[in-house]
């Protein structure tokens, strides 16, 4: 979910001291009523909040870590004209390349967005040291802007309902322990039994919002899950060999989920012949403990 540009400037002016609507119209020289409706959107972005003191209304930034990280980066960067260029595309831009290195064409697809469009922006952001290119991919400066990376990481991933595993605008990944908890539609290790790998979890693996998921994104959503399990890298192995998946078309959308080196460690695992298998950011496993997993499940 992207900020707009009134809406930064609105939070700046909340940072500045200026507590009330009044004060902040006068600021922004904007109607009283589209500072309200700006205060609005921001207070459902968790960003702000209003304050009843008698028959005034007081307006500040929220007690959340989005808010808080906004304070610090303000604080830090107080000379940059942060309206000038962290809103709309910008910002998504900017969000969706924080963990990974990627391509415009990964992140005009993240982004849903033509390809122009991001080329457009991307000299702009780069030119701020936003972003460094490496040979054709692109990730966020995350060493010369430091504060910025914290608040965007901040507000990306900002979540009050169980255990966040991906989150970028509207889409959402997470796990609950309650089936009462559960939204949407199951996924990841939840989701493995209808496509012939009944697996018992302990918790419930959710996606935001409510739509038909591919074999491909319920595998990707499940090494979202792996940790430290070698049981659910082997089940995840189970999976993907069962359901015939193809690895170069699961890069192709792993990019979206900051999955690329994940998937290429996964890839990995399957290409080795070694007997102790520990590769990356996957748990260890065995060739022996991998063959018995594919014989339980009759492969």
């Amino acid at each position: 979910m992207t900020l707009t540009k009134p809406e930064i400037r609105a939070l700046v002016e909340i940072y500045s001291g200026r507590d009330n609507i009044g004060s902040i119209s006068e600021a922004m020289d904007i109607s009283l009523g589209t500072v309200s409706a700006i205060i609005k959107k921001l207070e459902k972005k968790s960003l702000c909040i209003k304050i009843r003191k008698g028959k005034r209304i007081k307006v500040a930034l929220a007690a959340t870590s989005p808010a808080e990280e906004f304070r610090k980066l303000v604080t830090q960067r107080k000379q940059s004209n942060l309206q000038s260029f962290l809103y709309g595309l910008n910002f998504n831009i900017l969000s969706s390349c924080l963990y990974e290195l990627k391509t415009t064409e990964q992140i005009a697809y993240m982004l849903k967005t033509s390809l122009k469009s991001v080329q457009n922006n991307i000299s702009l952001l780069t030119n701020k040291g936003l972003m460094t290119r490496k040979k054709r991919d692109l990730i966020f400066n995350r060493t010369a802007w430091p504060y910025l990376f914290s608040f965007l990481d901040a507000y990306r991933n900002f979540w009050l309902k169980g255990n966040l595993l991906w989150k970028f605008g509207r889409e959402q990944v997470f796990e609950v322990r309650n089936k009462e908890q559960v939204e949407g539609v199951l996924t990841g290790f939840s989701a493995y039994k209808d496509y012939g790998v009944k697996v018992i979890t302990v918790k419930h693996c959710c996606y935001l919002p409510a739509q038909r998921l591919s074999k491909g994104e319920i595998f990707l959503h499940s090494l979202l899950q792996i940790r430290d399990d070698t049981r659910l890298l082997n089940l995840a192995i189970v999976f993907f060999k069962k359901n015939k998946l193809n690895a170069k078309f699961l890069f192709k959308i792993a990019t979206k989920y900051d999955l690329h080196s994940k998937l290429e460690d996964f890839v990995n695992i399957l290409k080795s012949k070694d007997d102790k298998i520990n590769i990356g950011s996957q748990p260890a496993t065995t060739r022996k403990e991998i063959e018995e997993m594919l014989k339980l499940y009759k492969m």
